[in-house]
């Protein structure tokens, strides 16, 4: 589910990282987020009191996607993929192919990521309601 679209992305929350091209794939991605964390409450729609506390999470964490999976493909270097293995003496570096770091992140190697996410959806949504695990 995508909870804002490029326009408030652009105007209101005021992102540049992501560009229009690839901005229904990261916020559907931000979305799947979201709707793991609330428990799918968003997906018959978002309380009105919270709208845009949902927008302005949905851009901050595609955001931080895009940028996460932009830095796995350039590492800063142009090289493909992230660092995985630098020696000092006689300097020698190593990088992972893309295939090797997205299986990383598919096998739990994100945690760094899914930690970054997790802060924005609590510091987003912490005391509206929409994190609560028990029975409604």
């Amino acid at each position: 589910m995508i909870y804002a679209d490029y326009s408030y992305y652009q105007n209101s929350f005021g992102g540049s990282a992501v560009p229009e091209s690839s901005w229904m794939r990261t916020a559907g991605k931000a979305g799947d987020y979201l709707d793991a964390a609330t428990f799918g409450r968003l997906t018959d729609g978002i309380p009105e009191a919270y709208a845009e506390k949902v927008k302005r999470c949905t851009c901050e964490i595609a955001e931080y996607l895009y940028t996460y999976a932009e830095s796995l493909i350039k590492s800063g270097t142009g090289q493909a993929g992230a660092k995985s293995y630098e020696q000092i003496g006689a300097y020698s570096v190593n990088y992972a192919s893309v295939s090797d770091s997205i299986s990383a992140l598919l096998n739990g190697s994100s945690a760094g990521l899914d930690s970054l996410i997790h802060e924005i959806i609590m510091k987003q949504l912490g005391n509206s309601g929409l994190l609560y695990r028990g029975c409604d």
